[in-house]
């Protein structure tokens, strides 16, 4: 699954003390376990590749969970 989203940084979210399970990789993405399946992060320019998910779980469960309908660069 693929999303663009500027403003996200798998690196700030998860290395700032509020989300525990992403290890980060040597190839500087996060990998986890969420709702038993392993999943890996990784940001390419504005583009976000979540492996292992399919699109309706992206938009039923991480969009809400990684807060994606905030802008917070306001």
């Amino acid at each position: 699954m693929i999303f663009y989203h500027e403003s996200f940084d798998p690196k700030d979210i998860f290395t700032c003390g509020q989300c525990f399970n992403f290890f980060e990789e040597e190839d500087g993405s996060f990998t986890a376990v969420f709702l038993g399946k392993i999943i890996n992060l990784k940001k390419e320019g504005d583009k976000v590749i979540i492996d292992n998910i399919s699109e309706e779980e992206f938009y039923d469960i991480f969009y809400d969970y990684f807060d994606l309908g905030v802008n917070y660069e306001k």
